[in-house]
């Protein structure tokens, strides 16, 4: 799996995040914080454009912090889905109609949580956040790392699949899985139904989506 690195976000008025998934990263975040005053201070920082360049790959975030002249180094690091829980995001998806297209372009249904849910699956993970930061603060995390997560929010709220590429299941994971899913032969789906027409039309147009995708974040690097 390739990292994926999102240049740095621009000074913005306010923290607040739009969309479900970018809300929940922000909340998990904002309630690991050890104090509301580290809070507010990492969302000054995040606010400012403080947050430099964010390296997102599997089970970890790397970024820099700027405060002043002094420049931070933050490591934040989330579990990544086992092979059985990665299954089960793929099973769900590809049970429940027009979620594969949704997902793979781009897209993350707000529904999808209450169905990892069901099958024991948190997409995004509570109280699983481990971070480091060269500052000397004892907090874990401190305003630093809380600033870095809350730029994450950010990035997952304009692209939401950041979230599980984060979790160790990026789009070509994603899509080789459900493919896997729904053909014959291979792993039924959540419902134990087996996969329809619609399914395969949706993966077919969902992996052109996928490829268009890839093609645009290469064009970026």
């Amino acid at each position: 799996m390739t990292s994926r690195t999102f240049p740095r976000h621009a000074p913005r008025r306010s923290a607040a995040v739009r969309g479900w998934w970018a809300r929940s990263v922000a909340s998990e975040a904002e309630e690991s914080a050890y104090d509301p005053g580290d809070w507010t201070k990492g969302a000054r920082l995040a606010r400012r454009g403080a947050v430099g360049e964010i390296r997102v790959e599997a089970g970890q975030v790397v970024a820099a912090v700027s405060e002043g002249d002094d420049v931070q180094t933050v490591q934040v690091e989330v579990e990544v889905f086992s092979a059985d829980e990665a299954q089960t995001v793929a099973e769900v998806v590809a049970g429940a109609a027009g979620w594969v297209g949704t997902l793979l372009s781009g897209r993350v249904p707000d529904q999808l949580d209450e169905g990892l849910e069901e099958s024991g699956v948190e997409l995004v993970p509570h109280g699983g956040l481990r971070s480091s930061c060269t500052c000397d603060a004892w907090v874990d995390p401190c305003p630093h790392a809380l600033a870095v997560l809350l730029q994450v929010a950010w990035w997952v709220e304009d692209e939401p699949l950041t979230l599980l590429h984060l979790r160790g299941l990026d789009r070509s994971g994603l899509t080789e899985r459900v493919a896997a899913t729904a053909r014959p032969g291979g792993p039924e789906p959540s419902g134990g139904g087996e996969p329809d027409e619609d399914l395969a039309i949706a993966l077919e147009a969902a992996e052109w989506a996928a490829v268009a995708l890839e093609q645009e974040d290469d064009a970026d690097v």
